[in-house]
């Protein structure tokens, strides 16, 4: 692209002159009154902030393109070097410093900029520990003046988002959060890249950004009072040493291969909020639970579901420990799980199950003996909760067993525990109908 220097006219020279009077970081070779031809001007980029990756890309460049303004009204676009754009811009790691009414140009800032306002939106994300649904409180700050929003956290990864309010082209907008007792913030990420000014502070939870053209968007994600958590697992007998196994916490996942006794092999701590969390191991075909441990002591163990409880404290260490074993005639029984087609349900319309881990379908079958899985489901000894999926249309009229009677039973919740004895078969049934 051509470019003219300062003795293009006496006009223009008389004019960027005056405008960049004071400005230490220009030299005569770097100011140019035409529009750069800068990558800065599109792409990720394009938002007029200044932080080190922008700064970074500009050097590449060797020139940044900046509207300049000697008193907020009168804009003037000038071409320097990346060294000289801190004069103009500040700082890129803090955004301190510089002049307050210029900005990088880009294809959402331009010079002049235009009268119709940006807007400022501002998303919650509520991560580990927060629920959602929980109010925070936001300032934004600009040209003296500050105004407050409310935004309920909601669910990863886009949260909930507020419009909080517009500004002219080209305005430098302070974003703070306010704070909350046992919460942190655990990132601030700003769209388009290019507008942030300077880096997050999340330590002050705050974050500046450059007004441009359509929307600006800040995200903050915080977190509660969080602890970890390393599962352990032990490959007893039977088990092969290196076999993995898939476990659930808090609604994340850890693989973990099955380690020698009596420490077995850990897995990678996952940081889950403090409370009590339930820990649940995926089934492995012709393998049984038959130990859970830990520290803190875990509770409602239950092997054939193959799940316990364990505390997490906040800023702590909680460990737990599954031991698993082949199955066999001593350490576990079978179940079979059987469906009546009651009134209004077509015989043949399939239903699925899970316990223990597994699934079953099972096609219902004329009453009163129904239709049973051809293929016993292998459990641990104990009570196994049996819990049908939700077929639209019908509801469980019925839950019976042999040789000993459901406990626990919930029509409402499709549910019932089933006894697992030794070397036995239990037979559980669900009797649907159609209201």
């Amino acid at each position: 692209m051509k470019k003219s220097g300062l003795s293009a006219s006496a006009g223009i020279c008389l004019a960027v002159a005056s405008i960049i009077a004071g400005c230490s970081g220009d030299s005569p070779s770097d100011v140019l009154n035409t529009p750069g031809d800068s990558a800065l001007e599109s792409g990720s980029l394009s938002g007029g902030g200044w932080t080190p990756a922008v700064a970074a890309a500009a050097a590449t460049n060797d020139k940044v393109s900046i509207c300049h303004s000697g008193n907020g009204k009168h804009f003037t676009q000038i071409n320097v070097s990346a060294q000289g754009a801190r004069a103009h811009l500040g700082d890129p790691s803090t955004g301190k410093g510089g002049h307050d009414a210029d900005y990088r140009i880009s294809v959402l800032t331009p010079c002049p900029p235009p009268s119709t306002p940006g807007q400022v939106q501002i998303c919650k994300v509520a991560g580990i520990g927060v629920a959602v649904g929980t109010n925070f409180t936001f300032t934004l700050a600009a040209d003296g003046q500050s105004k407050t929003v409310t935004v309920a956290a909601g669910a990863g990864p886009a949260g909930t988002c507020v419009n909080a309010s517009t500004y002219p082209i080209g305005t430098l907008v302070e974003v703070r959060e306010t704070g909350q007792q046992g919460v942190t913030t655990s990132a601030i990420v700003v769209v388009p890249a290019g507008a942030q000014q300077g880096t997050s502070d999340l330590q002050n939870k705050t974050a500046t950004v450059i007004v441009g053209v359509g929307t600006t968007t800040l995200t903050f994600t915080n977190n509660g009072p969080t602890g970890t958590l390393v599962i352990c697992k032990v490959g007893g007998t039977g088990v092969t040493a290196g076999t993995n196994f898939t476990f659930t916490a808090g609604g994340q996942t850890s693989t973990v291969a099955a380690g020698a006794s009596p420490n077995g092999t850990c897995g990678t701590a996952l940081t889950l909020a403090a409370g009590s969390v339930i820990v649940t191991e995926n089934a492995t075909a012709g393998v049984v639970v038959t130990g859970i441990a830990g520290t803190p002591a875990p509770t409602n163990v239950s092997f054939p579901n193959q799940s316990a409880a364990t505390q997490i404290t906040a800023g702590q260490e909680s460990r737990i420990t599954f031991t698993n074993a082949a199955a066999t005639a001593t350490n576990s029984g079978t179940l079979v799980i059987c469906k009546v087609a009651g009134t209004g349900v077509a015989v043949g319309t399939n239903f699925t199950f899970t316990a223990g881990g597994q699934t079953a379908t099972v096609a219902a079958g004329a009453a009163p003996a129904g239709t049973c899985t051809s293929t016993p489901l292998t459990i641990a000894l104990g009570g196994v909760t049996v819990t049908e999926n939700a077929v639209t249309g019908t509801s469980v009229q019925a839950i019976g067993g042999s040789p000993a009677l459901p406990t626990n039973i919930n029509l409402g919740g499709r549910s019932a525990t089933a006894q697992i004895n030794a070397g036995a078969e239990t037979r559980i049934t669900f009797t649907n109908v159609a209201p």
